[in-house]
């Protein structure tokens, strides 16, 4: 069993309680096909949408599944933007250019495949979407790019540049149309992303000290990314194991089954036992601000004016190592493979860094006010 299982046992189970179910695969080498097996015979191409999907009842409710072909999609954007926001003079010229050379460009196909996500859970079709997403290192790319891309685009053309002037050329009016779409979607992924009320991440594991170091640099690394994690499932668990341990989260132990979980019936087996092995952990209890880079508070730790320390607390429960830079107005923070920019409050915009410590999960940087800055 892997994560596509855990993400079709819980779609799966869901559906079954009456929900409208929709389970999108972002994964290149899509498995749902085959972890539904035979339930799955009917999948039929769809005209007007960049995946293949089926729809069908599930106990009381409905699932249906999607699986996103992130080349068809990048055709499909990229030929609404050149016959629409770039113009006819314009979308001769870029309409030369083929969705695999965009879907080449490092994070394209990440940014197109949370796009897509986000636009189909505000439809209001489905109560709920469950994604079974690539690999670590892509997903992690994923939820990452969007406030990546936000943050280099307003520091490259800030937004009130841009629409602060009437266009002068019908390029100039393409490259506006375009970052706007472009700050559009990564402003509705990272709302439907760092929304705890509406978003969750379940963390699909393997038993043993190995992967228990590598799940913590995960969850280090989705803490900076943003999104709450929900529980972490160890998949062919031998039992509670100290190294295990994941700072207050729900850990749902999930025992080797004889056979490969395969269809609508085996999955709502794997669903109960997922049940019965979370009622055991306990109640579940969503980090999102406690792990999050955007969980940081300031305070005046000592003295006044010009000599006066202020320190800025980040909590990262599952940090070993992390690195800070500053750049600019931004704390740039590194940790589990992953960077995230962190506006800093202007109070320590007009300070420098005197030193930095990390402890007991959370990263403490002290500031000093610069006194070529500082208001005398």
């Amino acid at each position: 069993m892997g994560k596509s299982t855990i993400a079709s046992a819980s779609a799966v189970a869901a559906a079954r309680a009456g929900e409208r179910v929709l389970l999108v695969s972002l994964d290149e080498a899509h498995s749902l096909r085959d972890v539904f097996g035979a339930d799955i015979a009917d999948i039929a191409d769809s005209a007007d949408s960049a995946d293949i999907a089926v729809t069908g009842a599930v106990g009381r409710g409905s699932l249906e599944l999607r699986e996103v072909d992130t080349l068809a999609l990048a055709a499909r954007r990229w030929g609404a933007l050149t016959g629409s926001a770039l113009g006819p003079r314009i979308a001769e010229t870029a309409g030369e250019l083929l969705p695999e050379e965009l879907t080449a460009a490092p994070g394209v196909q990440e940014f197109l495949g949370m796009a897509e996500v986000a636009d189909l859970a505000a439809c209001g079709r489905w109560d709920r979407v469950v994604v079974d997403c690539p690999p670590t290192g892509a997903a992690l790319r994923m939820l990452e790019i969007p406030s990546a891309l936000s943050a280099y685009l307003e520091r490259l053309w800030p937004r009130h540049r841009r629409l602060g002037r009437i266009p002068s050329s019908a390029r100039m009016l393409a490259a506006v149309g375009a970052a706007e779409q472009l700050e559009s979607s990564a402003s509705r992924i990272g709302t439907l992303v760092g929304d705890g009320a509406h978003s969750a991440v379940t963390v699909v594991t393997a038993p043993g000290g190995v992967a228990a170091a590598e799940t913590r640099r995960v969850l280090t690394a989705l803490g900076l990314a943003g999104p709450p994690v929900h529980s972490v499932v160890v998949n062919r668990s031998r039992g509670a194991d100290g190294a295990e341990a994941y700072d207050g989260l729900r850990v749902v132990r999930v025992p080797e089954a004889e056979d490969e979980p395969v269809g609508v019936a085996a999955l709502a087996r794997l669903s109960e036992a997922l049940d019965r092995a979370a009622d055991s952990a306990g109640p579940a209890t969503a980090t999102s601000a406690r792990g999050s880079a955007s969980a940081t508070t300031v305070h005046l730790e000592s003295g006044t004016g010009l000599d006066s320390v202020y320190t800025l607390s980040v909590r990262m429960p599952f940090a070993d190592e992390v690195k800070a830079g500053r750049a600019g107005d931004d704390l740039v923070l590194t940790a589990g493979g992953v960077r995230r920019r962190v506006p800093l409050a202007p109070v320590l915009r007009r300070c420098t860094v005197q030193d930095a410590t990390l402890g007991k999960g959370v990263l403490r940087i002290r500031f000093r006010p610069d006194p070529e800055v500082w208001p005398l």
